[in-house]
């Protein structure tokens, strides 16, 4: 608890202005993840789900995200079974200025880590956990007191001498304070 409270205390403290200038979000998504590079020639399109809590403030633009996502793909033939990638990212997230009401664009990029285990038949099962970065853009949509939001990505799990990259497409909805 009293880590908690020295972080929230540190995110505060690095926006200029006072604290009424802060927003607070909770947001869930889903949506597909496209794997890229070697991960393409082994896998097709998947699906991913994401939840993430945000702190941002309306002054400068910047904010802070941290997520965790779950998602998994299924094996080209001949092969069968499936990867399943687990993790989580610590992002920071820039509002552009400028922006109308009705579409807010932002940039995101970040780095976390994420467990990656394929279970390839009849072969057996293999597991790797790495650092992960990724950069992407995205749409927010007002409404209300709810955000509808549309983001693409591109994401790289650095693991065992090789890597896992995606495009994960998602969309969702985020819920501020």
């Amino acid at each position: 608890m009293k880590c908690t409270g020295i972080l929230f205390l540190v995110l505060v403290g690095t926006f200029p202005g006072a604290a009424r200038a802060q927003s607070f979000q909770l947001s869930l998504g889903a949506g597909a993840a496209f794997p890229t590079g070697n991960f393409r020639g082994t896998d097709r399109a998947g699906w991913l789900g994401s939840a993430a809590v945000s702190l941002g403030s309306g002054e400068s633009g910047l904010g802070f995200r941290l997520e965790g996502m779950y998602g998994e793909t299924g094996h080209k033939a001949p092969n069968t079974g499936k990867t399943r990638l687990l993790g989580g990212m610590g992002d920071i997230v820039f509002q552009i200025p400028g922006a109308g009401a009705s579409v807010k664009p932002y940039l995101v990029s970040g780095a976390g880590v994420f467990r990656v285990r394929s279970d390839l038949a009849p072969s057996g099962t293999s597991r790797a956990t790495g650092f992960t970065w990724e950069i992407g853009a995205g749409l927010a949509f007002p409404l209300g007191p709810a955000n509808l939001f549309v983001e693409w990505r591109y994401l790289t799990i650095l693991n065992q001498g090789s890597h896992t990259s995606c495009f994960p497409l998602s969309a969702g909805f985020l819920l501020g304070w």
